[in-house]
This record gives C-alpha cells, structure tokens and sequence, in this order.
C-alpha cells in the first residue's frame, strides 16, 4: 500500500515547486519505506510506498507510459486472475508489482475492467493527450482519496493534511461540523463526500472520478449489485453452505499475503473469531503463526458477572488458542491509558475529531504494538455484523409477513413457541420493534438534535432539523430490503476506510477486514432472509454454515463480548483532573459559532466522581465536543 498524491494542470499553470514540497511534508509522520515521484511542468504524481506484501520492494510508482501517468496504493486479492487476463503467465507474473498489474489492466481495458479487480486500491490515471485525468476507488472504498481544484489545478492525495497545506484559504464546512456535533450516535458523517473542510471532497467507494479540460468532473458507479440483483430463492442448505465455506475461506486468505508476521484483532465474538479460525490454519501449513491482540479490561477492573455482556474476553481467547494450535496471544490491558488524554495526538494521527472515543485509544494503540512485533498485516472482521454474520428474528419475521409468506411465517412462530415464547409475545414484540423503528426515523433526529452540544445559532442556520428529517436513522434493519441497502452504506464504509488508511500510513501495519470483501457482500445481497435467521436460529451463516470451523465453545456461548468494558473506571481514576481540563476547554471557547458551550458545561457539572457508570453516551459526547472546539482552534 501507499500514500499517493499529485497534482494535474490542465490550463498551462505551471505546478508551483513550493507546493511540491509541502505536499511532502504530509508524509513526514507516516511510516514509508520508499518514496518516488514523477513531475513535468504541468503533471505531478508521488507514492510513498510501504512493503506489507512480497512484491512491494520491487513497486516503481509513480509509472510513466505511452504518455500516460499513473499512480496507486493498491495491494491486490486476485492476482492470478488479473494475470490472465494479461496473457501473462503465472511464472512471470511472480515477478511483476500490483502496481504494474493495475496499470497494465486499466491501461488496456479502461472502466470495464474495474468489476474484475479484488483489492483494497485507489489509483490516478493521466492522458497526457486527452488532458484527462481519472481517479478510481476500490468498490468498498477501503482507502480514503480526497481531492481540491485550487487556482485551476486539480490536486489529489490519501491524506487531507497534503491538499490543506497548498491552500491560500482553507475554510470549515459549516454544515460537516454541525452535523457531526448534532447526530447523537458514533456516526461522524451525513454525506459520503464532504469532510470538514469546505473545498475539500472524499472520493467514495466504487467510484470513477474523470477531470476534463473543461473543468468537467464526471463520476460513474461501476458496481452496484442491488441494481441487478437475483435472488437465489432454490439454494439448497447444504448447497449455501459449501458455497459459503468457500467463498468466506477465499477471502480471508487472499489478505494473507505478507512479507512478514500476520496478527488479528482478535475478541471472542463470532466474526474475529471466524477470522481467525481460517486464517490459522492456512498460515499453519507455511509453518508460520498467528498473532492476535485482545482489548483487556486494567487489572483492577471487577467484572460484573450479571451483566449481559463478557467483559473480559481472556479466557474464550485462551481457549480460542488451544484450538487452534499456531496462535499467539497477546493481551492488551494499556494501564493508564483514558479515552480523553490521547486525544490531541489522535486526532492529529486521523486529521479530524472522531467519536469512537471507547475503541479508539485501544485500536491505535494495538496497531503500533502489532507493527513493532514485526507483523505487517493486521486482520479484522469489524464489517461482519452487517453483512454475513447478521441475522434477526426481527427481520426475519417482517419480511416474511410483508412478502406475504404466511405459511413460512407461521411454522416460524410456532418454533419460536417450542422455545417457551407465547405466540402473543412474540407478535406484541414484533410489532413493537415494527413501530419503533417508524417512531425512531421520525423523532429521532429531533431528539438528537435537542440532547446534542451543537448550538441553535448553527441548527437554525444550517437546517440541521429539515436535513436530518430526510435522512432518518434506523436502529436495526426491519427487513431483507433495508438491510441489503444497510450491507453497502456508503457512511459507515467510509468512516472505516479513513480510520483504516491513516492507521496503516501512521503505524505501518495494514489493515484488512475479509469480512467487507466485495466477492461476500455480492454473496450475501442474493440470500434469502432464511440463510440469515431461520428456525429460532439468528446469525445462521456463522453459527450453523462455519459450524466446522468455529469451535464449540463460542457458539454455545451465551453473552456477547464488550470492549472497553473498563472505560468509565479509566475516567474516573482521574476524573477530578479530567473534568477540570474540559471544563476549561468549554470556557475558553464560549464564543464559538457551532457549540452551546453552556450547555455543555451545565451537563458536565452533573458528573460526578462515582457515578459516570451510568452516564453512558453522555460522556461520550461531552469528550468529543469537547474534542471539535479543540481542533478547530489548532487547526
């Protein structure tokens, strides 16, 4: 993978040098192993290149050919294939760079070509002859490209801090930032290009971006497999199952390819834990190990054994280990470390505020203690619960009573019956969710609104109520339909993709997560409700298709695991200190447009020592507004 960025004029303004150079400097905190560029008067691409694969040592990037320039971070899943449809032989091909292999592809085939193409990539293509440029993200958007038009020169880059660095006048996006205070969820986003600055736009996944001499940008949607989408309503059980085992082994393995150590985020959660299972087995039989790293509560965190959740995962881990016989464990407790005393140098690592404050600390840190024990991949399976391993009785039954399969859902009731449920129950349950869900979408962006930070001056100005209207936020999919739609959300995918990108170029290790695999999400968008929940059973695809996989003992078990369990004990060791520092920061910006920093203030007064436990979101949000008046001062 690497960090590319460039510049392309295509009016006859020369490409200032003094811009080269600050474009560079982004790369100064990143963790390169070779840099290359490649500038004429008018064109200018560079790649900082990082060796994750055994090919990468041997990328020359930026390529200059035919007069074409082109560009890319890009590690490829099908190589073979790709090969092929080069007429080159697999013999030779061991030889040859992904970037060599993409850019041959795209320069032969062009746009028809990117439906073939398996990967986490984004890639700049210039015709000098044309004076077009081309830009192209990978079809779940697994690396972030961001792009600006300044004084007529079309400037492109990973990272955001490259194109601010060349701007003369580089202004917030008002409405970014009020959304982003106003939704009162872990969600950062409300639309899949903006970003917090006002001339400064993100590329989303599955797009093809072209820049013409007329000023013209065009963008295609190469990959959309709602639009054409063929329900497999005859698949066999046990015919699903095979397809499954496969295609879920294929796509774990083709992210195996490294140069050195692999590791794995590893919980005892089902999709990690299926992660896992398959990649340990395929690394076993190269005489390698797998390296796994667990979120652990500090040791002096209590368990509360009647909670509902697992809050410390040690001991299915262990047992996780024992089963598979080549993985390593490590467990990661992070003494002292807090969701509020990194945040200065965590927001500057993923260039804006963030609001997953329980998980972010632990990831970062993860990552770099992964990339210093020498591995060069780290696997994931973050995507997995909304995709394969979702499943809802819910769903389930909605969909069959809206689809008017009545018989289907009546056999289902009575199962649900034989496990002790009274039909009444289950129908007041369902229908309960039913008209949750519909009051959800309508009142819940209101009530965001009103509990959230951002000011009415901003609310007021930017129609936060009217625009969050129209968007509406479910809590979970009511049916097949919605959660089809859920499987490509172009949000969530982005904010992974931004987290993940900055986290590989600031640490060195690659991020890669089978389970938002292009070949899966096509897999499981043709499925039937039926392979998803059926017969009392949820998550079906897990725990009944990769029941020879997984071992036992996370099927049958019961809780669900619960990361950061121990993040209200870390605030309060140091509450006192903590409160007085936001406190300070709500006073200091009072004056500021977007936040009602009295309010703020009023809320964070009611903390006190003891009692955050039960506060919940509400110190979540304390921090990351907190956090937004922060960067916005220092940036």
């Amino acid at each position: 993978m690497s960090a590319i960025f460039g510049a392309i004029s295509l009016h006859g303004k020369v490409i200032n040098e003094t811009n080269i150079e600050k474009m560079k400097i982004s790369l100064q905190n990143c963790a390169i192993d070779k840099f290359c560029e490649c500038k004429t008067d008018f064109a200018y691409m560079a790649c900082g290149i990082q060796f994750f694969t055994p090919e990468a040592s041997r990328e020359e990037l930026p390529l200059s050919f035919e007069n074409k320039l082109f560009t890319a971070d890009v590690v490829l899943d099908n190589r073979s294939e790709l090969l092929e449809k080069l007429n080159i032989s697999q013999e030779e091909g061991r030889f040859i760079t992904d970037g060599a292999i993409l850019f041959q592809l795209y320069h032969k085939y062009r746009g028809t070509c990117l439906n073939w193409i398996l990967g986490a990539y984004t890639f700049a293509y210039f015709d000098y002859d044309k004076q077009q440029l081309e830009l192209v993200t990978d079809a779940v958007g697994s690396r972030s490209l961001y792009y600006t038009i300044e004084n007529d020169i079309f400037y492109f880059s990973s990272l955001m801090e490259t194109l601010t660095s060349i701007q003369s006048k580089c202004e917030w996006n008002s409405v970014w930032i009020s959304d982003f205070l106003g939704m009162k969820h872990l969600g950062i986003l409300n639309h899949a290009e903006s970003t917090i600055y006002e001339n400064i736009s993100y590329l989303p996944k599955t797009t093809q971006l072209i820049y013409e001499k007329s000023k013209k940008l065009t963008k295609y949607i190469y990959w959309n497999p709602l639009k054409h989408k063929k329900e497999l309503k005859f698949l066999k059980d046990e015919d699903c199952k095979k397809i499954f085992q496969k295609l879920f082994s294929d796509c774990v393995c083709s992210t195996l390819r490294s140069v050195d150590q692999t590791a794995v985020l590893l919980s005892a959660g089902l999709d990690s834990t299926a992660v896992a299972c398959i990649a340990a087995p395929f690394l076993q039989k190269q005489n390698k190990k797998l390296f796994a790293y667990t979120s652990v509560p500090e040791k002096d965190y209590q368990e509360d054994k009647e909670s509902g959740y697992l809050e410390n995962e040690t001991e299915y881990i262990l047992k996780t280990k024992e089963f598979l016989g080549n993985l390593e464990c490590t467990f990661v407790d992070l003494p002292g470390k807090n969701a509020w005393d990194n945040r200065l140098e965590l927001m500057n690592f993923y260039e804006m505020p963030y609001k997953s404050v329980q998980n972010v600390v632990w990831l970062s840190e993860i990552s770099k203690l992964a990339a210093k024990d020498g591995n060069k991949i780290l696997l994931t399976g973050s995507s997995g619960n909304g995709a394969f391993s979702f499943g809802s009785i819910t769903m389930l039954m909605n969909s069959l009573f809206q689809r008017g399969h009545f018989r289907e859902y009546f056999e289902e009731l009575q199962i649900l019956q034989s496990f002790g449920n009274s039909r009444k129950s289950i129908l007041i349950n369902n229908s309960r969710k039913a008209l949750a869900r519909v009051f959800y979408r309508r009142n819940h962006n209101q009530k965001s609104i009103r509990e959230s930070f951002v000011s009415e001056k901003a609310v007021q100005k930017y129609r936060l109520e009217s625009r969050f209207k129209q968007k509406g936020y479910a809590t979970e999919s009511y049916n097949i339909k919605d959660f089809r739609k859920g499987m490509l959300a172009e949000l969530p995918f982005r904010q992974v993709a931004e987290f993940e990108t900055k986290q590989s170029l600031r640490t060195g290790i690659l991020l890669r997560d089978p389970t938002r695999d292009k070949r899966l999400l096509e897999f499981c968008i043709q499925l039937p409700e039926r392979h998803f929940a059926w017969g009392g059973i949820e998550r079906r695809l897990v725990v009944e298709y990769l029941a020879d996989v997984l071992p036992d003992f996370i099927n049958m078990k019961h809780k669900r695991g619960l990361q950061s369990a121990d993040i209200m004990l870390r605030l309060e060791k140091q509450w006192d200190r903590i409160s007085k520092e936001m406190e300070d920061v709500f006073l200091k910006y009072q004056d500021n447009f977007f936040v009602d920093c009295n309010k703020a203030l009023t809320e964070l007064k009611k903390l006190k020592k003891g009692s955050l436990n039960t506060a919940g979101f509400d110190v979540y949000q304390l921090i990351y507004t907190a956090m937004m008046l922060e960067f916005m001062n220092k940036h």
